[in-house]
């Protein structure tokens, strides 16, 4: 809840899977000796549809504060590890938009983001209070920049 960083204006695209969604469809594709170039991901969304989304489905009361990339640069938060699922567009161009016809032609179906997310914040809890998460902006590095951005 409160303020929370967010890359650039919330319009960037991003695109997600549920492993849930993947594992089903590849053993669907090992059963078929199927082969061949497939992009599994689920349909492009807004980021922000995404963080709403997150919002919406956890009760949170954040409120996300729009950062330009260049300010997230020039602070050295990085794209992916520590923004997770936000890859500036010059350096990443095209990555979110990336078409699923084939892997949904070949069955690839993915669950509603809403489940995803729910199920994903139950796992979560059942994570120790000390667990060190791998991905994400720490808290403190995330209050610095928030501080810096309110003067």
């Amino acid at each position: 809840g409160g303020d929370v960083l967010a890359p650039v204006n919330g319009n960037e695209p991003t695109q997600v899977i549920d492993v849930r969604d993947l594992s089903e469809w590849t053993i669907k594709l090992i059963e078929a000796e199927a082969s061949g170039v497939y992009n599994a991901v689920d349909a492009t969304c807004p980021l922000g549809e995404l963080l709403e989304t997150c919002k919406r489905v956890s009760g949170s009361d954040a409120r996300f504060i729009w950062t330009p990339a260049n300010v997230l640069a020039k602070h050295e938060i990085a794209p992916w590890m520590e923004l997770t699922v936000w890859i500036p567009e010059e350096e990443g161009a095209g990555q979110s938009r990336i078409s699923n016809a084939r892997a949904v032609a070949s069955g690839l179906t993915c669950r509603p983001l809403e489940e995803t997310v729910r199920d994903t914040l139950a796992w979560a809890k059942t994570r120790p209070t000390d667990y060190v998460w791998r991905a994400g902006l720490k808290a403190e590095k995330e209050k610095e920049l928030l501080n810096l951005l309110s003067q």
